[in-house]
């Protein structure tokens, strides 16, 4: 078989995994009303189609109803998206006819029948550093950033260049803001960087919690990809779920109930960023969402973190947890809304946690097994670095994911003037998976909180307590739950996209007075 041939054949299979994915979700939580499969409704968008039972916000002041997706992929990756592309007929395999003007068909199609629709380009594809759509586009949900897009008026901006371009292709004036917004307002774009392996060990993953047969990794052949290649062959392309559970059961695909899904769980969703999170409110019974203020990654103001984000957060788990109940989270959050969320689910209220971890092998469902005694071996070291010879505060720093004493030294020096000791607790070989399960992190969690209430005791100092962290999220979690005992704890966030200096920044102080209403 040809290189291009398999390329093609690749494609074809990650575009049903992706189309199986939206059928899980629908599956799963009934918020999706139905899914199709290359619908040709939207030129160039016609691959994956999903109609929402309920409306959804786009961000931007309004409501869309419909989602269209072409989805792109490529077995190496050395393609970018640059400037140009979206103005390339080749870049959609096509001879005249560009992305960008197949978005405007779309959009004058949408309107005159009276639809909401997004327009979404799904691909593995980075794009070009340092180019204007790198600067335009929101890697919170893939939407443009229009009024960035407009900021030159003249053909000598870098963006008035661009936007020259693209205005031309539309056959636009490249100042006419209203038509930019009105054309690229729906379109999102989406950068999937996973390879071809583990988006079908997600798919399996996900089929499974949604009730269907997981992939069977010893047959080289994929029955889902299979099924829907034959209905679509057939006419078949749109599904609802009642639809596509009987397709399956014919097929001996559908279990009927989810597996490793505790049915007595609530599931709650928190979400601070949207990367691989957008969809989250599909998998959840309740979810708080605070990533309007997120620039990306970065806080929009650093006031923010305890003037919108911490009060949200304690009103959402006030309203949901009760004394007693069994609780699945799903923290698609930087790590210190993980925290706060532990230390406000703390021991004292009597519920019972279980964590979603993504991780290599997948994603897996952590919590602390009360009636097991773990008696793994934590591999945790401890070093104790003097920053001053005074002082009533300590700090403390974990690397388990990857190892941070050297920045969180560096820092603690240069800004923390009333830190007198710090302590870096390490995992012998850090790693994404060096954490087996709950029970794993939840001891490594205790063990860790019993190193820094012992080294407080035995200098007698009073202060606050900063902590460091590089861990899973599931562990971070179970370190706020334990850490009501440490008196005020002061938290931070590490700048990893190196945009803001590449250094750590202040996020939330707790005290132990702050308690669920």
């Amino acid at each position: 078989m040809s290189n291009a041939s398999s390329a093609r054949q690749l494609g074809d299979e990650v575009h049903r995994s992706i189309f199986w994915h939206k059928i899980c979700r629908m599956t799963a939580r009934g918020k999706i009303a139905k899914v199709g499969f290359e619908t040709e409704e939207f030129k160039a968008f016609d691959d994956v189609a999903v109609v929402y039972a309920t409306p959804k916000s786009n961000g931007a002041g309004g409501w869309y109803d419909e989602d269209h997706s072409q989805v792109k992929f490529s077995m190496t990756g050395e393609k970018t998206l640059t400037d140009e592309s979206l103005t390339d007929p080749k870049f959609i395999n096509a001879t005249s006819v560009s992305l960008l003007e197949r978005l405007q068909q779309a959009v004058v199609k949408a309107e005159a029948e009276n639809r909401r629709c997004l327009f979404r380009l799904w691909s593995p594809w980075s794009i070009e550093p340092g180019s204007v759509l790198a600067a335009i586009v929101d890697k919170t949900d893939g939407s443009l950033r229009i009024k960035q897009l407009l900021a030159g008026r003249t053909v000598g901006s870098r963006t008035g260049k661009v936007r020259k371009i693209w205005a031309d292709c539309l056959g636009i004036d490249m100042n006419d803001a209203t038509e930019f917004r009105r054309i690229l307002t729906p379109l999102r774009i989406e950068q999937d960087v996973r390879t071809y392996e583990r988006i079908r060990d997600d798919l399996s993953m996900e089929l499974a919690t949604a009730g269907y047969r997981p992939i069977d990794e010893c047959q080289r052949s994929d029955s889902y990809s299979t099924l829907i290649q034959k209905l679509s062959a057939e006419g078949v392309i749109w599904f609802d779920r009642d639809c596509s559970i009987k397709y399956c059961m014919s097929e001996n695909l559908w279990i009927g109930t989810p597996a490793n899904q505790d049915t007595d769980a609530k599931h709650l969703g928190i979400r601070s960023y949207t990367r691989f999170a957008d969809t989250l409110e599909d998998h959840v019974d309740e979810i708080l969402c605070v990533s309007q203020f997120f620039d990306d990654r970065w806080i929009a103001e650093t006031s923010l973190w305890s003037g919108e984000v911490l009060p949200r957060l304690s009103t959402f788990l006030s309203e949901q947890l009760k004394s007693g109940q069994e609780y699945r989270f799903s923290l698609a959050t930087h790590g210190s809304v993980a925290f706060a969320a532990g230390y406000f689910a703390e021991p004292k209220l009597g519920a019972r946690f279980a964590i979603e971890q993504r991780g290599p092998r997948g994603t897996q469902l952590w919590k602390p097994n009360d009636s097991i005694q773990d008696d793994r071996p934590h591999g945790l070291s401890e070093k104790l670095i003097e920053i001053r010879t005074e002082g009533e505060e300590l700090a403390l720093a974990v690397s388990i994911s990857q190892p941070l004493a050297q920045d969180v030294e560096s820092f603690v020096r240069a800004e923390l003037p009333g830190v007198r000791q710090l302590l870096h607790c390490a995992v012998e070989k850090t790693g994404q998976d060096v954490l087996l399960d709950g029970q794993h992190a939840f001891d490594c969690a205790r063990q860790i909180i019993g190193l820094i209430t012992s080294l407080r005791n035995e200098l007698g100092v009073t202060g606050r307590i900063h902590l460091f962290w590089a861990a899973p999220n599931a562990f971070v979690f179970f370190l706020g739950q334990l850490s009501r005992g440490l008196g005020v704890v002061n938290l931070y966030e590490f700048d990893f996209e190196r945009t803001h200096g590449g250094s750590y920044s202040p996020s939330l102080v707790l005290s132990p007075d702050m308690r669920l209403n």
